[in-house]
């Protein structure tokens, strides 16, 4: 049996984001029921020095990625791993959508395409043994192509001895799990239409109690799913939830979203809904993004969420090929209408459109003269927001703090949750800027905000890590001294923790890492 580490970068710099990275569990919690020592690193918790022990202790590094800034973590960790002659692995979206192009950069050895459980387990065991690389796999001299799609029924749990303490992490309002992959609809923009090639598979409800069940003290679960999936199943994952005491804000699509449904999710404890809506260009939703909504599917929804009290999440995105100036702005209206029939009580959060390769999107924005990369260099670039403040305009390139600080103002929100207590006070003046912007529709000049915006934003995620890392510590100590009767003790100045009288099982990871 190998050893093995499976490492995720983080997502962005500033990004508050601290969900479980279930794109290393599913596979690493594969190859763990198999009898590989697996090893997990996550940038977001995890140093760098933990980072070059682990790698040491290893004969793989694989890791993961979404297009954009994470890959410029892919890069350096498999470039370090290569250095110490590892054998590399990269998957994920990214490495799905790229495969034949991302095989040419010289720190990586394999790719596994499209979903990873299976893939990883019968590569290791080709390569171990000096077997034939099998379907799912790209390497250095070719590709035998693609396996199929997994059932959903067969879909195991990524919760193991060695991911928990990562679930844990994420506790109380973080946690996410799946209970489905990918989505029938084939939006033009998505990379589901490529990466499940708009399959939808519903994974077993059986399995997913069971997952709720290793993580007691959930609060709250937010979905990953592309599509939870139609009216019954997400009623029926709303009763599983309640019957926990566990809130969540499912991701709806908007037609089927009635009184009755508004209700019985109301019952089920059900105070939220995500709702992609794109655009609020007709024109733009039918013939461009090809949705299979209307504009009416959302007022008529919005109207049903805001007379019972339901705080809805909406999603657009700008910039798709082909939109005008013209549709933006009707886009920005439908956004501010929407506000009005809630009574400001929702979110909005704009993105600026990505070219996912391989997409329909993709190829007409080719068309339209957009430089595509063909390195993991320039696509680490490519889905920044620097990039289309070269390309486009300053409107891209800041939409998503202007209206991210317009909409996200309430209790509960991203800016209350990033910026708890007197520390909001530091982001007001900025959000208050944000605000007239967005009324005057005037999105330039704002490099100087955005400089200090983003350094607050990173000060925001490493001080509420800093907070929940010594919040954890601070309970396994507590733990130690209830059930031993001694004290733990930190050396004034040298800031360790000395822990005398313990077994090793009580002297664990987090007490660990903050020595």
């Amino acid at each position: 049996m190998s050893d093995i580490l499976l490492t995720f970068p983080s997502p962005t710099s500033t990004s508050p984001q601290q969900i479980p990275a279930l794109s290393i569990f599913y596979p690493g919690a594969a190859l763990e029921r198999e009898g590989h020592n697996v090893l997990y690193w996550d940038e977001r918790w995890d140093n760098d020095r933990d980072l070059s022990d682990k790698i040491d202790k290893v004969d793989y590094v694989g890791t993961s990625s979404l297009t954009g800034e994470q890959l410029k973590g892919v890069k350096r960790i498999l470039t370090i791993a290569k250095e110490r002659g590892k054998i590399t692995i990269f998957g994920g979206i990214h490495a799905s959508l790229t495969p034949f192009e991302s095989i040419i950069e010289e720190y990586i050895d394999y790719i596994v395409v499209g979903e990873g459980e299976q893939t990883i387990v019968e590569l290791i065991d080709a390569i171990d043994n000096g077997k034939e690389i099998g379907l799912g796999v790209v390497t250095k001299d070719g590709f035998k192509g693609f396996r199929q799609y997994m059932d959903g029924g067969t879909v195991e749990s990524p919760i193991t001895e060695k991911t928990l303490p990562y679930f844990e992490k994420s506790y109380p309002n973080d946690i996410t799990l799946l209970t489905s992959r990918g989505c029938p609809y084939a939006c033009t923009f998505c990379y589901n239409v490529v990466y499940n090639e708009s399959k939808y598979r519903q994974l077993s409800l059986d399995k997913f109690e069971e997952d709720l069940d290793k993580l007691p003290g959930i609060e709250y679960i937010q979905f990953c799913d592309d599509w939870v999936g139609p009216k019954k199943r997400t009623i029926e994952i709303a009763k599983i939830l309640h019957k926990r005491g566990i809130a969540n804000q499912p991701q709806i699509r908007a037609r089927d979203i009635d009184e009755e449904m508004a209700d019985t999710l109301i019952e089920f404890g059900c105070t939220g809904l995500s709702l992609g809506i794109e655009t609020g260009s007709p024109t733009v939703l039918k013939d461009i993004v090809n949705k299979s909504e209307k504009q009416e599917h959302f007022i008529n929804a919005a109207k049903i969420l805001a007379s019972r009290g339901i705080k809805p999440q909406y999603y657009f995105i700008i910039g798709f090929p082909g939109e005008s100036k013209e549709q933006r702005n009707e886009t920005y209206d439908f956004a501010d209408m929407l506000s009005e029939i809630h009574g400001g009580y929702m979110s909005v959060s704009f993105f600026s459109f990505t070219p996912y390769p391989g997409t329909p999107l993709f190829e007409k924005a080719k068309e339209e003269g957009i430089e595509v990369p063909n390195t993991l260099d320039g696509w680490s670039d490519f889905g920044d927001r620097s990039f289309y403040r070269e390309n486009f305009t300053k409107e891209f390139a800041n939409i998503y703090h202007i209206a991210g600080f317009t909409f996200h103002r309430g209790v509960g929100d991203k800016t209350d949750r990033n910026f708890p207590g007197w520390t909001r006070m530091l982001i007001k003046p900025f959000e208050m800027l944000c605000v007239l912007r967005w009324k005057l529709r005037f999105w330039g000049y704002y490099d100087l905000e955005k400089y200090f915006v983003e350094k607050l934003l990173r000060w925001a995620v490493y001080r509420n890590r800093r907070f929940q890392k010594e919040l954890r510590i601070s309970k396994a100590k507590q733990k130690a001294d209830s059930k031993f009767g001694w004290k733990s003790e930190k050396k004034t100045g040298e800031g360790k923790y000395n822990i005398r009288n313990v077994g090793e099982d009580v002297w664990n990871s987090e007490l660990r890492q903050s020595a």
